[in-house]
């Protein structure tokens, strides 16, 4: 799977302890992410990596759907299959469906006039809101105007809300560029 050494689920007994323990969070050796799995090529930028996934585990305001939506988006965005289908996977857990994620993915995207998305599984207003947001600057590489942190702010998020949903976003593009860059390709 990967060009440099890091641990399997099926290694990890002879992993550093650090390892072991955290792939032992997962429900099964088979649910750790494969990225996550890259990163034991360095037991100590793993636990960092499992560090933050903790940090969003608990958020206060990021719900999980939200979270898995802008994971989902960025990855799609760069093309990164392995976390665009693990992401689609938790939002169809969600409720959503196929349609639900391709309206999703536009809806990020697109304009902020346009309404908001509705039905099972949808994000709430104030979190398609955010996810637009995160899109405009982690997809698109553009600042965040003015107008838009003030309608964040009005929609209820707090400043450290808008900066942590960015930086979930922007740390997908950290993680796609370290899978690329070890991933054995194919054929």
């Amino acid at each position: 799977m990967y060009s440099i050494r890091f641990t399997t689920p099926q290694d990890v007994a002879a992993a550093p302890e650090s390892v072991q323990k955290i792939y032992a969070a997962f429900p099964s050796p088979a649910s750790v992410p494969e990225p996550l799995q890259l990163f034991s090529a360095s037991p100590h930028l793993l636990e960092k990596q499992f560090e933050l996934i903790r940090h969003y585990t608990s958020h206060p305001a990021l719900s999980f759907p939200l979270l898995a939506a802008i994971r989902y988006t960025v990855a799609r965005s760069l093309g990164y299959g392995c976390c665009t289908e693990y992401n689609s996977a938790l939002l169809q857990r969600c409720g959503m469906n196929k349609p639900d994620l391709e309206a999703l993915y536009d809806h990020a995207a697109a304009p902020a006039d346009l309404p908001a998305l509705s039905g099972e599984g949808a994000l709430e207003d104030h979190e398609q809101l955010l996810l637009r947001l995160v899109a405009q600057a982690v997809v698109a590489q553009q600042g965040i105007p003015a107008q838009s942190l003030a309608e964040a702010r009005t929609a209820g998020w707090e400043d450290r809300d808008i900066f942590d949903a960015v930086a979930h976003g922007a740390n997908m593009l950290s993680i796609a560029t370290m899978d690329r860059a070890f991933r054995q390709q194919r054929g």
